[in-house]
């Protein structure tokens, strides 16, 4: 599933989480230096990047960045839902 779609899809809950989460996936993109989310996926089913330490450079500079714990925690679970959104 494309970043569109799965913003489409959970924009449908509320305009605001479509939003955060729109933010969220752009910063992990822009944190494993990725011109878009989709190319993070397409790495991480190439074998090229193991999800779990992409995941966890993300938090890092996240919180690298004096951001409040609990968006630091919000950030990631916006990634996993996309990661486990079905196709």
């Amino acid at each position: 599933m494309s970043v569109q779609d799965f913003l489409d899809r959970v924009g449908r809950w509320t305009p605001s989480t479509r939003v955060g989460y729109a933010i969220a996936l752009s910063l992990f993109a822009s944190s494993l230096e990725a011109p878009s989310p989709d190319r993070v996926v397409e790495r991480i089913k190439a074998g090229e990047l193991d999800p779990y330490k992409a995941l966890e450079k993300f938090v890092y500079v996240q919180a690298g960045r004096g951001l409040a714990p609990k968006t630091v925690r919000y950030y990631p679970d916006a990634v996993k839902a996309y990661f486990y959104s079905p196709p």
